[in-house]
């Protein structure tokens, strides 16, 4: 693993956390999907808790398959504080 993907996975690390200390399983968040452009924030039920996959923060949500990024710009509230 370089000292970037590290640096990244930790970002992650720390992300997941305030995420899960901030959201329970059934909370709604206002979340948006990039590959949708002009769609603004929709909110939606977090299914899981979030984790990392891939060095990159997500979560699941009812509704949608697979998992969603909580990376910034993907949800209205602001984790990164």
């Amino acid at each position: 693993m370089t000292q970037k993907q590290k640096a990244r996975a930790y970002d992650a690390i720390k992300l997941v956390e305030k995420f899960n200390q901030s959201h329970k399983v059934g909370d709604t968040v206002m979340w948006r999907s990039i590959n949708r452009e002009g769609i603004s924030y929709q909110p939606y039920i977090t299914s899981s808790e979030a984790f990392v996959f891939q060095n990159e923060a997500v979560v699941c949500f009812e509704g949608k398959s697979g998992n969603c990024s909580i990376e910034h710009g993907f949800l209205l509230t602001n984790l990164r504080k």
